[in-house]
């Protein structure tokens, strides 16, 4: 029952598509998330601000098509992302944590 009722697939990927957004204010700018969420994956996302970069924001966005919406592997996706080259002064905990509005913990 465990092994069945505790795993992604079981909890997230048969959820209904949904969309989800957020706008936070950070010290650097305000920021606007805009995901689209289909069987736990995100399809589609844009992010949106008055921030600075010296890298295009939709190369960002790419590399989170296709991943699950969930931190784990966001984290694993933006282990190897210089996230300061897309948006200066913002920590990879807090962007993973706005993207799916939790706690700023982050266990899992």
């Amino acid at each position: 029952m465990q092994k069945k009722f505790e795993t992604w697939e079981w909890n997230y990927g048969k959820s209904p598509n949904y969309k989800y957004k957020n706008s936070v204010k950070y010290p650097s700018g305000i920021i606007e998330y805009h995901l689209n969420v289909e069987n736990g994956i995100i399809t589609n996302i844009s992010i949106y601000g008055d921030f600075f970069g010296e890298r295009n924001i939709e190369e960002l966005e790419s590399k989170l098509i296709g991943a699950k919406h969930n931190v784990k592997d966001l984290k694993y996706i933006l282990n190897n992302v210089d996230l300061h080259k897309y948006i200066q002064g913002l920590s990879t905990n807090n962007f993973i944590k706005d993207l799916m509005d939790i706690t700023p913990d982050m266990e899992g």
